[in-house]
This record gives C-alpha cells, structure tokens and sequence, in this order.
C-alpha cells in the first residue's frame, strides 16, 4: 500500500526482473517499504535490523525543516551508528572498501552547517542535465560552453520577463516588459514548465466531486454511522453527495481509504477515511468527512519498532466525524497492515490488467487476516517530521543497536586485524612465488638462449677455419711462386 508515501503504486514484477537496473526511485520505494515484506526464510535477522536501520535514518535525512537541531543531530548520530555497526556485524570490512558508508559519518557536519540534507542533495541538480544536455544539442557546435551559456542565460530572462520582474533600462530607470507578454505567464503549461505551482489549487479543505457523483444523493441513514460517533452528528434523512477526496491541511490530497490524523476539539485522532460528504443541494449543514477511527499504543512493535494501530476494542466500527472547513484533517500517513502477526498470506487471486483492460492471466494476492491491526510506518518519508512531532517522543526516538560500542568495535577490529593480516601473508607468498616462477622462468630462457648460441656458434667457426686455410696456402704458393720468380 503507497498511498501516503507520495509514490506510485510499486511494480514488482518489473522491479524484480530489472534489478540490476535499478535506480534512485526504485531504492527510495524499497527502502521505505521492505521491512513490512521481510520474514525469517528470506533473510537473516542481523540482515532484517539491517533494513530497519536503514529506513530509519532514510526518513531522518529528509527533513525539509530541522526544528530542534540539537535533538535532531542526536538522533541522527544515534542511528548512523546503527546503520554501521550493523553492516560492521555483517562484514567488518564493508565499511572501509564502501565510500557511501563512509559519507554517512561526515553527514553530522554538513547539517550543522549547512542545514536539512535534502537542500543540498545532488539528486535534485541531476534534474538539470536534460535542460544542460539540450542546450548543447540545440546549438551549432562550434562554440558549445558559449552557446550553452547564452540559452541558459536566456531562459533566465525570459522566465524574468513574463512572471513581471524589473530590470533597470537604458537611462537607468526601472522597467518591466508590457502586459501583453506579462499575460503569456497566465498559461498553466508556461507556469507548469518554469516550476511555478498556484496555490489556489490547493486550499485546504477542499473538495472535489465530480459531476457524475452530483446525480443523485443519498441520505445520512444509508451511510450506517454510528449515533455515538465523535464530532458532528447530522440528521437520517439529510442528504449527501459523496466526494473523491479532500485536501488536507499540509495541501494532501486524501482520498477514501487514507490514514490521516484529524484534530477535534483540540484533540488528536488517527483515523482512516470512510466517507467525503458535501451536502445536496437546499440542505442547510456543513460538508463532512467520517473516518473509522483507531487508536495508538503506547509501546512500539518488538520486530518493526514502530507503533501499532489499533481499532477499538469491543466497539466494532467506531467514527469520527469532522468538518474540512476548518482544516481539522491534518496530514497523511503511511499506515501498513500488520502481515506478521496476522500470519497473512498470498491466497488469493486477481486478474492482470494490461492497457486498462482485464486479461485472462492470474496473479497471486495477498489477502489479510483480519482488519484490526496495523503499524504506522515510521520509514515513509513523506511527512516524516510531521508525524514525529505529533507523537510522544518515547515512540519516535532512536535506540543504540550497540550498548558498548566501543568494546564491540574493539572486538571487530580484532579480528579485522587478524583477517587483514591473513591475507597480507596470503598476498605475499602468491607475490614471492610469483618472483620466484619469473626468476626461474628467466634463467632458464637464459640458458635455452646460451645453448642456442653456441649450437650456431660451431658452423660460423668451422667456416672461419674452412676460410682461412686456403688463404695461408695461397699464400704460401704465392710465396713459393714470388721465390721461384726471385731465383
């Protein structure tokens, strides 16, 4: 379930037959998600707590807004030293071969001075290649960093011109472009392209119901609430439009089925959506939205450490009725069903859609339990602070994996030390066998090279000799013919 989450629903098939190809939004998905899908026969405990921790400094660093930075740093040394020493259980040797590891440890700084990570995150500037890219596309290529310079320039005044910005003139007055331009702005799609998003759009408490919904109304009776539901209480026979979703008071959009947390009279409910009503038309009473309402306990759950959602006990369905006008429905949460206790399973079946349209193959569905328990995913990061700051700090607040980390780091550097030290002596003997197969290797080339050497060596002297001797008898009958000639 990613309602909450601000994500599309997963595709898992594709997620698991590409999933060497994943990429940043596919890990932020997992990463907020995969503790609720992970059990014994799929990996070890040290490996789960590995993914636990993970979730929770994932949430912690996407904080848009620090409130209490003292607390926050806290917390967020706390669960990086979770994040390590874990992945120092696993494989010791991780956390020096894996530099992102290693960045984790320098976050502490950068937040002390320059703020929420995700101002300065380099996922955000790698929107802007495409825009970079195209510049230089677009160009003639003969001068690139120039032309890429000017266009970029040149978006930048344009968006200047038309959303009504000044700019000082020739004779040093103050201009701005005329309003037959300012008026190009009005545009959704211009102000869809430059970044601009009307808040007009996205009032709290509004609304939407679609004109198909408006065609006929029913009454407050058919709804089956309950007479002793908290807030507004309305008449049987009044009647009602139902609504596809509400805009809450941090601009969701909460649709039916949303968890949400709801404030009425100065008090704070969690809740999941039922019904978003507007009243007919000539009734004379306020639009409503009814929420099965549930309850938090005040311990977290021993495997997820996250708090449990609970209806009721003994109540049956139990509503909250509250007025959207007065923005009482808060924030969206993320809230999963509790599949390990439950002992849930993939026993049901559903049709594949393709293309909108339903398609003879079946896939396997998980189907719950039971509809009583939840646990409120404490790994989502959309309204990651929100939702901590409306719960007690005792429910939100990290536990040290390690209680004596510094015992624990001695002992795995210990045997760091030992592995290290094994495999430098490894390293060694291949080395020097290494040397010694070359040495011998070489002495022998030398050797077959002498051998070869002196066996062509014998004809070049026999030939040397062959040479030689008819010269000196040449010479001699030269000698004996020069005393012939003298006598």
């Amino acid at each position: 379930m990613t309602n909450g989450l601000s994500i599309p629903p997963l595709r898992a098939s594709y997620m698991l037959q590409y999933r060497n190809g994943l990429i940043g939004k596919h890990f932020k998905s997992i990463q907020q998600l995969a503790i609720f899908h992970l059990d014994d026969s799929l990996c070890s405990p040290l490996e789960r707590d590995l993914w636990k921790a993970t979730g929770e400094l994932g949430a912690l660093l996407w904080y848009y807004e620090i409130e209490n930075m003292p607390m926050y740093l806290k917390d967020l040394e706390i669960l990086i030293g979770n994040v390590l020493d874990i992945w120092s259980l696993i494989d010791p040797q991780r956390v020096f071969v894996k530099p992102k590891l290693h960045i984790l440890s320098h976050i502490l700084e950068d937040v002390r001075h320059h703020g929420p990570p995700p101002l300065y995150s380099t996922e955000i500037f790698e929107c802007f290649n495409a825009i970079f890219r195209m510049c230089s596309v677009l160009s003639n290529h003969q001068a690139p960093s120039r032309d890429i310079a000017w266009t970029c320039a040149d978006l930048d005044r344009f968006k200047h011109e038309i959303s009504g910005g000044w700019w000082k003139g020739q004779d040093g007055k103050f201009v701005q472009a005329g309003v037959r331009v300012r008026q190009y702005f009005n545009n959704t799609q211009v102000q869809r392209r430059l970044g601009f998003v009307s808040k007009a759009s996205h009032v709290a408490g509004t609304m939407h119901c679609p004109a198909k919904m408006r065609k006929s109304a029913q009454t407050w009776a058919s709804f089956r609430i309950q007479s002793s539901a908290r807030g507004l209480s309305f008449a049987d026979e009044t009647r009602w439009y139902p609504c596809t979703y509400i805009i809450s008071r941090q601009e969701d959009r909460c649709i039916i089925g949303s968890w949400v947390f709801v404030e009425h009279n100065s008090v704070t409910y969690i809740g999941r959506i039922s019904y978003i009503l507007t009243p007919a038309d000539g009734q004379i009473c306020a639009a409503s939205v009814v929420l099965e309402e549930f309850i938090l306990t005040n311990s977290r759950h021993p495997k997820f450490n996250m708090p449990e959602v609970l209806r009721r006990e003994g109540t049956g369905v139990s509503h909250i009725v509250v007025k959207p006008e007065v923005a009482e429905v808060l924030f969206i949460v993320n809230v999963q069903h509790n599949c390990l206790d439950g002992q849930c399973a993939a026993s049901g079946q559903h049709v594949r859609r393709q293309e909108r349209q339903d398609t003879e193959i079946t896939e396997p569905m998980w189907e719950h339990s039971d509809d009583n328990k939840f646990i409120l995913n404490l790994h989502a990061l959309h309204n990651a602070a929100l939702t901590r700051r409306i719960l007690p700090r005792y429910l939100t607040e990290p536990l040290p994996y390690l209680q004596d980390r510094i015992s624990e780091h001695k002992d795995m550097a210990a045997k760091l030390r030992v592995i290290h030290d094994a495999r430098r002596q490894k390293e060694a003997d291949a080395r020097k066998a290494r040397q010694q197969k070359k040495k011998s290797t070489t002495a022998g080339a030398g050797a077959g090279k002498a051998a070869e050497e002196v066996q062509q060596g014998q004809p070049e002297q026999s030939a040397s000799a062959n040479t030689v001797e008819p010269l000196d008898h040449e010479q001699v009958v030269d000698g004996g013919a020069a005393s012939g000639a003298v006598e």
